[in-house]
């Protein structure tokens, strides 16, 4: 009995020894962004956002390398854009952190609980589906979704409509609401 209650106590000597040596890497995490409903960890110099660019809230930048949004883009509630990852080959894994840019062009609609991975360049005018992980780069006008993201189709829009000016666009926006359940809206079969 008083075997056990010595290895018992060397045990927890040795976790105290252990826990003490963890050091625990702290990202700079920017509250006073800009930018409302937007968290930014990492470097905010790094962060490049244009003109009436819109955030839905609870928006996950995370700059440890470059994050370019283009002008016009709208990135809905929950998204997550992250420009770091581990290289799963390596033990243990967290011994080296890659960082790679990422790209949002203009005029982009990311939906919600989206998650930009490192490395991706998402074209103008494309659509990122709700809860898609787009690990590849996403061509201009391309509508992905899902986990990974994949390309469904593309967006048919002229390309005159791609270069219309600021001043030629609507004041405000406007809301349109369907006050009726459309049910023969039925999911497809594979």
């Amino acid at each position: 009995m008083i075997f056990f209650r010595i290895v018992e106590r060397i045990r927890s000597i040795l976790r105290g020894l252990l826990l003490k040596s963890v050091t625990i890497r702290h990202e700079e995490v920017v509250d006073d962004s800009n930018y409302k409903g937007v968290k930014i960890i990492g470097d905010q110099s790094l962060i490049s956002i244009g003109d009436s660019v819109s955030f839905g809230g609870n928006v996950i930048l995370f700059a440890n390398a470059q994050i370019s949004i283009g002008d016009h883009s709208m990135i809905s509630i929950n998204v997550v854009i992250h420009t770091s990852t581990h290289d799963y080959n390596n033990h243990p894994m967290w011994i080296e952190r890659i960082d790679k840019p990422i790209k949002i062009g203009k005029h982009v609609w990311i939906g919600v609980g989206a998650i930009i991975s490192p490395g991706v360049t998402i074209g103008d005018f494309s659509v990122i589906g709700a809860g898609s992980v787009v690990v590849s780069n996403v061509p201009e006008r391309a509508i992905v979704a899902g986990n990974p993201a994949r390309i469904i189709k593309y967006r048919n829009i002229e390309k005159e409509k791609f270069q219309l000016p600021v001043e030629k666009y609507p004041i405000g926006s406007f809301i349109s609401k369907q006050t009726f359940i459309d049910e023969t809206n039925i999911c497809k079969t594979k």
